[in-house]
């Protein structure tokens, strides 16, 4: 992994989103993070955002929630899957959870695209192991 890395955070929790910014803040002053507190504007984003350019160096780490009101993250990622390859080459995703629910790691390990599931809240103890794997 670059060490230039952005963040998107895709979760309902507006307090949550303020401490992964500051926590990726400490680690990476220099990324770009982008929060959404709906997951249809986050999804939006992307789809706006990544098919509009080529490949970049830079990785991008989506920090996604699974528990949010309007649309879960499983429908988050149902609809990330039919996403342009371009696109989706381009991000790297982690559920980042407050769920305990084995089902939902296990779901996790086996969803396409998703490398790990990290416990709320993140911390660098926890997002530094993952992002190096």
């Amino acid at each position: 992994m670059s060490n230039l890395v952005n963040f998107i955070i895709i979760d309902d929790d507006a307090i949550n989103n303020i401490i992964c910014t500051y926590t990726i803040n400490e680690l990476f002053p220099e990324a770009d993070i982008q929060s959404f507190t709906e997951p249809e504007k986050g999804l939006e984003y992307i789809q706006k955002a990544f098919s509009e350019r080529e490949y970049s160096e830079v990785d991008t780490i989506l920090l996604l929630d699974l528990n949010m009101p309007t649309m879960t993250g499983w429908e988050v990622l149902q609809s990330y899957e039919k996403l342009s390859d371009q696109i989706k080459e381009q991000i790297k995703i982690f559920i980042l959870s407050s769920s305990l629910d084995r089902r939902d790691k296990e779901r996790a390990k086996i969803t396409p695209h998703v490398i790990d599931i990290l416990e709320k809240p993140l911390s660098m103890a926890k997002i530094l192991p993952s992002l190096n794997s």
